[in-house]
């Protein structure tokens, strides 16, 4: 990925990018971001990180601009 997506977003410091996002065909549909230089795993998102994204920051911290700019116009 070469933008930030509703997951994997700058908070206090810029979001390495580019990126490899990589989504497991599962239960938990978990999230992997890579970095396409080194293999670094950067960032790990799997279905609880995802509802506490939304409850969490996006509620508590009214935190919905990384999904606005991410979401298709």
């Amino acid at each position: 990925m070469s933008e930030e997506d509703a997951y994997y977003f700058s908070r206090r410091e810029p979001a390495a990018l580019p990126v490899y996002r990589i989504l497991l065909n599962e239960a938990e549909a978990t999230r992997y971001y890579l970095d396409p230089t080194t293999g670094r795993l950067l960032q790990r998102t799997d279905a609880s990180r995802r509802w506490n994204r939304w409850l969490f920051d996006a509620l508590h911290r009214f935190d919905f601009a990384a999904p606005i700019h991410a979401w298709p116009a």
